[in-house]
């Protein structure tokens, strides 16, 4: 086998390899969209949600949501570093939460 011949097959050994992580970032991406709300309130707020009034819920809601949707946009749009972006998505949210809280 000749150098051209090998560079095409190792070419399409990592076309495949390529297609396999690109599907393995989409099923993470479609869970962390499924639940980040879920994840939020349960990991951030606990029990904070059944002690305010239904305004502050709301606000909170909003903002998980929000940051939620804009998190899963950017790791859509740039797949790489997941995790540092849903840790700067969490802290942003933990953030917006506890200043509506202190307030």
């Amino acid at each position: 086998m000749n150098a051209f011949e090998e560079l095409k097959s190792r070419k399409a050994e990592l076309t495949v390899q390529c297609k396999a992580k690109a599907e393995e970032i989409n099923l993470q991406t479609d869970y962390i969209i499924g639940n980040f709300g879920k994840i939020a309130v349960g990991s951030l707020l606990g029990d904070i949600l059944k002690k305010n009034n239904s305004d502050t819920r709301s606000e909170i809601l909003k903002i998980l949501v929000a940051e939620g949707i804009d998190t899963a946009v950017n790791i859509q749009k740039d797949p790489h570093h997941i995790k540092d972006k849903l840790l700067d998505a969490l802290k942003k949210s933990a953030t917006g939460v506890l200043n509506l809280l202190i307030k």
